[in-house]
């Protein structure tokens, strides 16, 4: 039968700190390009034919080779070259006999969730209540962040001053677990590098890099009576945090939105080796990026989505995933999906049409799993093994639901380097990535 036409769909991939959305995106693509039924099952044992890349502009372009070469001949988990991108692929589809497929992956930063908030407040002063009520409200930020709230009430503190003490107390927010971090491009520049430690502080910032003058373009919340006080300060931060929403947080949250699909990956082992606080910021981050989906909802970011859509594009799906399963114990693999539902399940009742689905996954699996022991297989990262040689390591035991409280020492889950084939041709052994394709595309 011939060709009618082509199927076109978008694919959302975000997720929390850490999740792995590079992997899971590299190992989707090559699976795709190079697949092989027996290994990536989906759609009843349909196969994948005559697969080829499309052009995407080369500044924005998903790394495909560059991470790939960086799992097999490395033997490294990929770093990130810039803070998003989009990869599109077009194939054939067995049980699409009239259709040609073409998805259009775009990967959104989980370091960029926490500017939601900026993208749902066009005021600066609404963003910095929003901010200062947050640090106020939790006990571990407001131990955090007293110094910034001392260095506020200092007499005729200067711009410069106050940015460099809200870039301190975002290194702390960061170094205690903390994701509520924004502006985001603190952690993640627009170049996509990540702070590597204190000594990078005074080169990062809190909002955009001068501009070709040397004006700075950082900003940070000022409380009520602070932006009254102090005008000129107020008004350069006003005019910086809207060139940062315009030029990083809308064009992310508008690309978001005009995805069909959306993939939410949730590094759950992180969590718990976090300790609870990081876990109620999670929770709430993904759950004020999910709110936007809610058809109840009335808010500035939702008007402003439903405008800028001119597409009618509409999420219908939405992937709950627990990344990273091969860390955990065999047994535990049921464990870790009910956690994740757990986490999420009210964010997900509120969706309205959107269809959700839970899944625990690996893009690319990395351990073996040792009969009747609460242990593991791999090649452990860190010094004490430098040839990367597998090794037997004992593995935390899940909880059945997340507790009220927990010692995040009782949940140090070993991080292992990837079991890639230097084959190109040869995708990565995954867990259930399959069938996380299959309802996206359903």
């Amino acid at each position: 039968m011939a060709i009618l036409g082509t199927s076109r769909r978008r694919i959302a991939v975000t997720g929390t700190v850490r999740s792995g959305k590079t992997v899971f995106l590299t190992s989707l693509i090559n699976h795709l390009l190079e697949h092989e039924p027996g290994r990536f099952n989906f759609a009843g044992g349909a196969k994948i034919t005559n697969a080829k890349i499309m052009p995407v502009p080369q500044e924005s372009r998903f790394n495909y080779d560059g991470y790939r070469d960086a799992l097999s001949r490395g033997r490294e988990w990929p770093r990130k070259t810039r803070d998003s991108s989009h990869f599109t692929l077009a194939f054939n589809r067995s049980d699409w006999r009239a259709w040609r497929s073409e998805l259009h992956f775009f990967d959104f930063p989980g370091e960029r969730i926490a500017d939601a908030a900026i993208a749902a407040h066009a005021d600066y002063g609404q963003w910095a209540d929003f901010i200062l009520q947050h640090l106020e409200n939790f006990e571990e930020y407001r131990r955090l962040s007293s110094d910034y709230f001392e260095a506020l009430r200092r007499p005729r503190i200067g711009a410069m001053d106050i940015t460099a003490a809200y870039r301190a107390l975002m290194w702390r927010l960061y170094t205690h677990y903390m994701p509520m971090i924004s502006p985001s491009t603190f952690l993640l520049d627009l170049n996509g590098g990540m702070i590597s430690g204190e000594t990078d502080i005074p080169s990062r910032h809190s909002g955009l890099p001068p501009d070709p003058k040397g004006v700075p373009g950082e900003f940070a919340p000022l409380p009520g009576p602070q932006r009254l006080e102090n005008p000129e300060t107020a008004a350069l931060f006003q005019k910086n945090y809207t060139a940062y929403r315009k030029t990083v947080v809308l064009p992310l949250f508008n690309d978001l939105r005009r995805s069909h699909a959306l993939v939410v990956l949730v590094n759950i082992p992180e969590l718990l080796a976090g300790g609870v606080g990081r876990f109620n910021d999670t929770r709430k981050i993904v759950g004020d990026l999910l709110a936007e989906y809610d058809p109840s909802t009335n808010t500035l970011l939702k008007s402003l989505w439903r405008a800028m859509t001119l597409d009618g594009t509409r999420t219908d799906r939405i992937a709950f995933v627990a990344s990273q399963s091969d860390l955990v114990l065999g047994p535990d693999r049921d464990r870790l999906h009910s956690l994740l539902r757990q986490m999420t399940k009210r964010f997900a009742d509120s969706l309205g049409n959107i269809r959700a689905d839970w899944f625990t996954a690996s893009a690319v699996v990395s351990t073996d799993t040792v009969s009747g022991e609460d242990s593991l297989v791999g090649a452990p990262m860190g010094r004490e093994n430098p040839e990367r040689g597998d090794w037997k390591f004992a593995v935390p035991t899940l909880p059945d639901a997340w507790p009220e409280d927990w010692n995040p020492d009782a949940y140090r889950f070993t991080r292992v380097w990837p079991r890639v084939p230097k084959n190109t041709l040869i995708a990565p052994d995954h867990n259930n990535l399959d069938r996380i394709f299959d309802f996206l595309t359903k």
